[in-house]
């Protein structure tokens, strides 16, 4: 089945056919001449788009309207003009079609015309009033831009026929002038320039004008059309560039020649870098743009802000050719920059031979040195390993031994790159191997001795440079290769006859001991080869085993023990051995291998610790193991706690070495000197697996320390809810008393253990019993403001009584009772019924007494009279307390009290003056602490001792 078309669609085919009879059929069927299709075009859009003039004739016969616009805006006019229909644009215009319609971009029907080069609807157009000055929308072009862009010569001359503005600017501030410039359409320069176009005109930001468009594009003929039209040829852009400079840069040298005929300047520079014409050419290697600058006297040495001039930067560019052009100029050839570096400086960096012996031929000064740093052109070459560069310059008598400001010469410097071939061109021209640095005093054999440089070592020892020469502090070569591990160049220099007894200043280390401490095997088997001394020690008494055995190193460890190392040294400081610091780090392989060689396992240190201790401490399982399986002595104590191995254990919580004690008969119920069991120990850190161990094992659960206190006491303190309900199981006795006479009930009320007390009451702990004081766990928990636990008690039976130190009843849990307490201060409120409340008869009232406890349910604006009654309580010195039964008590807040909630949004507010306080706050610490019962760690020690040899 084919498809039906409408009317409109046969209308529009008709048109686009250019079927003149199918046209006129259609309209005598009355189609209207107007209706749209296809993207908003009317008939009369598509004739005039294709060109057909017999259907735009027969169209405009029926008077359309002629200047519908399509979807982009564009009329019949518009397309016809586009499309260059001349016959078109000619009928339209006879209708009085508008001339200058827009279309969606700001473009007419002139500008299309004038883009495509139709003169003559050009011509056209402009005789109809063509209005030469509309721009586009997006970048503000006018017609004689697009003509001008794409060169139409013809159009061009139409539009400045009719007055079309010659120096209107885009967005950008570019001209026509400019767009021909940049085309190189001279031709179209030329119409411009004879109808007064603005050379001057500069481009926006950039500052560009259209002798500097033409220079950038190499348009010679356009260059010569403007400076004969008196262009400024030393115009400058925003950075200060010239003409001269750009043409200087791309090496155009026609366009240079032209532009210093008519007398640009040579010497104008750059804003921010001060570079001038001579300096651009000279960085790009422009030799020919630099013989015509220098033959119009451009100054060959004006310098950059940094101080830089034309050599300077050919040279670091290696432009050979350049730089004789520049010294036949008279180009000072040891001119220095800010930073100090000369020409010479520049192209040794860069390797360049053939321009370092240009400049050498010119008499380039070799000694100059750079600011601060004071390196020579011969130090740079070396550091970059231009081999060539330096032969040159030595040959130019380069001083070989010239020393920088921390003292370091080429030699080093190739020392420490590896460079062999050029440590040989060194040494042959006599450099000195003996200089050293100056702060460190390094030379050139240590430097390559520390980098591993095998074969620099082995010529720098040809050369007969000391192999014993010793840092500032006291390092030798033969030192910083041991610690490198440069196995090699260990035995070069043992070959010759490094000696391995040499110690540094400080510490006294020996190249053994660097060696050993960093683990390596070669060096250290290379060390004892030539009877290096294996039990050599420190100052503090250090040897190259213990180094060995505190870092884990145990290829090296059994490398010493073969050799002999004794195991029983010990540290000045400490009287650590080998085993005690590998014990310590918990290096296992080590200390079967200690052991395998009978070290002491009974050895004890300054405060009386073993390896066993250490181990223990630091919970090393295996190496306790280790140890109780070759009869250590674990009953052993320390000197200051007498606590022993098991016992620190337990205090610090090592589950798995605590078991692996017990397995070996640990002694359950030993004390310290304080007392103290293991027992105690776990349960004051709160070990529960330790204390269910031990409990196991029959540890004695009711014994007291030298104060009294019992397991259970520490365990209530600490606060651990599952080891006193495990005690509790064990039978503890739960009513045992301290010197303090306080039991662990109070001990509980006074920390704040709120669980534990309910656990105590739950087994009928007395309720009742006193401290020295007198004190009972209700006014424990008062006074340390645990006003929860003091409820708890009263739950349980306990009554409220006196327990403020001035005497006064105190009532803290009624807060039904509304009143003031105190023989001079008693008053009533009626706040909880909201009354009134007689703030006068309040104020007017005296207090002698020095506390007052307030109860109230405050209502509405009763708050501010609470406030003001704690307020003046205070400034009194009053102690009191007050229980507000309030949600949010935030109006109350006063930075001077202290606040603690209690159930049933009720709010203790306290103020306490003198309270007395039992024995300080003992929650915060073990009561009778254990933190000492495990000594000091010898970790200081080792840790010095590992900063002494590096």
């Amino acid at each position: 089945m084919g498809v039906v078309l409408s009317k409109k669609d046969d209308f529009h085919q008709a048109c686009s056919r250019g079927d003149v009879a199918a046209v006129e059929k259609c309209l005598q069927k009355g189609m209207n001449i107007n209706e749209r299709g296809d993207r908003g075009r009317t008939g009369l859009h598509i004739a005039s788009l294709l060109g057909y003039i017999n259907i735009v004739q027969v169209l405009l016969r029926q008077k359309p309207e002629i200047d519908l616009q399509d979807e982009n805006e564009d009329t019949a006019l518009i397309m016809a003009c586009q499309e260059g229909h001349e016959k078109v644009v000619k009928s339209l215009l006879q209708h009085e079609a508008d001339v200058n319609v827009v279309c969606k971009d700001g473009w007419t029907a002139l500008m299309l015309a004038c883009y495509n080069g139709h003169s003559v609807i050009v011509e056209f157009l402009l005789q109809n009033n063509a209005d030469t000055e509309v721009k586009t929308i997006i970048d503000g072009a006018t017609a004689l831009f697009l003509a001008c862009q794409e060169g139409h010569d013809e159009v061009v001359k139409s539009l400045l026929q009719h007055k079309a503005d010659v120096n209107a600017v885009r967005k950008d501030g570019r001209t026509a002038l400019m767009f021909a410039s940049q085309d190189g359409n001279n031709s179209v320069v030329n119409i411009l320039l004879q109808h007064n176009a603005d050379t001057e005109i500069k481009i926006n930001e950039v500052e560009a004008t259209a002798l500097m468009i033409a220079t950038v594009e190499e348009k010679d003929e356009v260059v010569k059309s403007l400076l004969r039209h008196k262009a400024d040829v030393n115009a400058v852009s925003s950075e200060g560039s010239t003409a001269l400079m750009i043409a200087s840069w791309f090496g155009y040298n026609a366009v240079v020649n032209i532009l210093l005929e008519h007398n640009a300047d040579t010497e104008i520079k750059t804003i921010e870098d001060e570079d001038t014409a001579l300096m651009f050419a000279c960085e790009k290697g422009h030799d020919e743009v630099v013989k015509s600058l220098l033959q119009h006297k451009a100054d060959v040495n004006a310098v950059t802000s940094e101080g830089w001039t034309a050599l300077m930067v050919a040279c670091e560019k290696g432009h050979d050719e350049v730089v004789k052009s520049l010294l036949q100029h008279k180009a000072d050839v040891n001119a220095v920059c800010k930073k100090g570096w000369t020409a010479l400086m520049f192209v040794s960096q860069n390797g360049n031979n053939s321009v370092v012996n240009i400049l050498l031929q010119h008499n380039a000064d070799t000694e100059i040195n750079i600011n601060e740093v004071e390196a020579t052109a011969l130090m740079i070459a070396t550091v970059q390993e231009k081999d060539e560069v330096v032969k040159s310059l030595l040959r130019h008598k380069a001083d070989v031994n010239a020393v920088s400001s921390e003292g370091l010469t080429a030699l080093m410097i190739a020392s420490c790159v590896g460079n062999n071939a050029l440590v040989n061109i060194l040494l042959e021209h006599n450099a000195d191997t003996e200089i050293k640095t100056i702060e460190e005093e390094a030379t050139a054999l240590m430097v390559a001795c520390e980098e591993g440089h095998d074969e620099v070592v082995k010529s720098l020892l040809q050369h007969e440079a000391d192999v014993n020469a010793f840092s500032s502090e006291g390092l030798t070569a033969l030192m910083a290769a041991s610690q490198n591990g440069n196995n090699g160049v260990v035995n070069i220099l043992l070959q010759h006859n490094a000696d391995t007894e040499i110690k540094t200043i400080e510490d006294e280390a020996t190249a053994l001991m660097f060696a050993c401490q960093e683990g390596h095997k070669k060096v250290v088997e290379s060390l004892l080869e030539l009877e290096a001394d294996v039990n050599a020690v420190t100052k503090k008494r250090w040897t190259a085993l213990m180094l060995a055995s505190q870092k884990g190193n145990n290829g090296v460890v059994n490398i010493l023990l073969q050799h002999n190392a004794d195991t029983e040294i010990k540290t000045i400081e400490d009287e650590a051995t080998a085993l005690m610091l590998a014990c310590q780090k918990g290096h296992d392989e080590v200390v079967k291998s200690l052991l395998q060689h009978e070290a002491d396992v009974n050895a004890v240190c300054k405060d009386g610790r073993t390896a066993l201790m250490l181990a223990c401490s630091n919970g090393h399982s295996i190496i306790v193991n280790f140890l109780l399986q070759n009869n250590t002595g674990a009953e052993i104590k320390t000197i200051e706690d007498e606590a022993s191995a098991y016992m620190i254990a337990c205090s610090k919580g090592n589950d798995e070495v605590v078991k692996s004690q017990l397995q070996h008969k640990a002694d359950v119920n030993a004390a310290t000197k304080k007392g103290s069991t293991a027992l105690m120990m776990a349960c004051a850190r709160g070990h529960y697996v330790i204390v269910t161990d031990l409990l196991l094992h029959n540890a004695q659960i009711d014994v007291s320390d030298n104060l009294g206190d019992t397991a259970m006491i520490y365990a209530c303190r600490n606060g651990n809810e599952d080891i006193v309900k495990l005690l509790l199981n064990n039978k503890a006795n739960v009513s045992v008393e301290n010197q303090h006479e306080w039991t662990c009930l109070m001990v509980a009320c006074q920390c704040g253990h709120i669980n534990i007390v309910r656990l105590l009451l739950n087994h009928n702990t007395a309720i009742t019993v006193k401290d020295k004081d007198a004190k009972k766990a209700f006014c424990i928990a008062i006074e340390t403001g645990h006003y929860g636990i003091a409820k708890l008690l009263q739950d349980y039976g306990v009554e409220e009584e006196r327990c403020n130190s001035s005497g006064n009843d105190v009532a803290f849990f009624d807060s039904h009772v509304l009143e003031i307490l105190g023989s001079n201060d008693v008053q009533r409120l009626e706040g909880a019924t909201g009354g009134p409340i007689d703030e006068t008869k309040q104020e007017s009232h005296k207090s002698t007494e020095e506390s007052a406890d307030v109860h109230l349910v405050p209502v509405g604006d009763s708050l501010s009279i609470v406030h003001n009654l704690m307020d003046r309580a205070d400034k009194r010195g009053h102690n009191f307390n007050l229980t507000l039964n309030i949600i949010e008590p935030k109006s109350l807040t006063i930075k001077k009290l202290n606040y603690a909630t209690i159930g049933g949004g009720k709010m203790t507010i306290q103020r306490h003056r003198g309270r007395h306080n039992h024995e300080g706050d003992v929650c915060n610490s073990d009561h009778n602490s254990h933190e000492g019962d495990d000594g000091e760690s010898i970790e200081g020690e080792t840790s010095s001792q590992e900063s002494d040899t590096n």
